[in-house]
């Protein structure tokens, strides 16, 4: 499959959909990694573009990317390993990667550490600050964007189920059922005060933050990172044979 011109090699449902957070208002996100063009290479650039529709937000990056997105232990795209929907296009190659998920799950759990706080206080901080006409709405009627709240407690939720699990159960660290569901829907709704949302926060942050050298304890995973690099080497070498 093309798209913009450069040939698609995986696709993944991303976003609250994955993390079973959607309501009827929630847009439908996707990500697409595509192979580098002649102009690419050439360039020594890596393609990265945005789509968005009525029907969806799409996101493009070049496949070359992944693998530093992966090792970096990015939780936003961590999670398309384990998407409720996915789409490998018949390469052999993405295929392996995704059953080595819990492994690059578990490559680099300081970074995941850092990267989930890092994105938990960057969501604080934008409570309300407004960077567009639905956030504006959302603060003008809850008093501050529930919808960037609800996603800063997860970050710290993640962090605290992941642990739980002895870093083994990554998809249920990022899916949401039953009471936790709720209560995290109930923060999208609006039904707290900001006050009470910040209260909230603070108990969840703590809760964190006791766990970060336990994160910070297991050494970076050489070998997964090592056949990671192999496989995505290996894709794009093979591509060069057809272009």
């Amino acid at each position: 499959m093309k798209i913009h011109n450069r040939e698609a090699v995986f696709k993944a449902v991303s976003g609250s959909v994955n993390r079973n957070l959607n309501d009827n208002a929630s847009d439908r996100d996707v990500k697409f990694f595509v192979l580098p063009n002649f102009d690419d290479l050439y360039t020594g650039s890596l393609y990265k573009n945005f789509q968005i529709s009525e029907i969806e937000d799409i996101e493009i990056h070049d496949v070359r990317k992944l693998e530093k997105l992966l090792t970096n232990s990015n939780l936003t795209f961590l999670e398309l390993l384990y998407s409720v929907e996915v789409d490998t296009f018949g390469y052999l190659e993405i295929d392996q990667l995704l059953t080595m998920r819990d492994k690059i799950s578990t490559i680099n759990l300081r970074s995941l550490f850092n990267s989930c706080f890092g994105m938990y206080r960057g969501q604080m901080k934008d409570l309300t600050t407004p960077n567009s006409e639905s956030q504006m709405a959302l603060i003008e009627k809850y008093g501050y964007n529930t919808k960037k709240a609800m996603m800063s407690l997860h970050f710290l939720s993640f962090l605290t189920k992941f642990y739980v699990s002895g870093f083994k159960d990554f998809k249920g660290a990022i899916t949401y059922c039953g009471v936790g569901r709720e209560s995290m829907m109930d923060i999208k709704h609006g039904k707290y005060s900001l006050d009470e949302f910040r209260e909230m926060a603070k108990s969840n942050e703590e809760v964190a933050l006791d766990l970060e050298q336990k994160y910070y304890d297991v050494p970076f995973d050489k070998e997964t990172d090592h056949q990671l690099k192999e496989l995505l080497c290996t894709l794009v070498k093979n591509h060069l044979k057809t272009i």
